[in-house]
């Protein structure tokens, strides 16, 4: 491949990544106002005076909506930055993990409501 090929390609490579990372930062601060009121109405919902089993579906749907809005704020960080990402490995303790699991239903599991405060 020729090198003035390989440069246009690279040129073009770098315009769309500014431009996807444009659009990342638009469409996760378009999305932040209404996922906070989600999450603010959950919240309250969920402090209503609901059964517990509705309580608790309703802490599941905020804990989600929460990690939702990070996960936003994690790609609009992470569109941003230039360098190359560098995995971290590290050991991990399963028995913690695996605690925060709780069963439902007949071979359904769930994340505890809980675990995520």
């Amino acid at each position: 491949m020729p090198k003035e090929a390989i440069e246009e390609t690279v040129e073009r490579a770098l315009a769309s990544r500014a431009a996807m990372a444009r659009m990342m930062a638009v469409a996760g601060h378009d999305l932040k106002q209404p996922l906070h009121v989600a999450i603010l109405s959950l919240a309250r919902a969920a402090e209503a005076g609901v059964s517990s089993a509705t309580a608790d579906r309703l802490r599941v749907a905020l804990d989600a909506m929460k990690r939702l809005g990070s996960e936003l704020d994690d790609l609009a960080r992470l569109s941003q930055k230039d360098e190359t990402l560098q995995p971290r490995r590290q050991n991990l303790l399963l028995a913690p993990v695996l605690e925060r699991l709780e069963w439902i239903g007949d071979s359904t599991l769930k994340l505890a409501a809980s675990s995520f405060r």
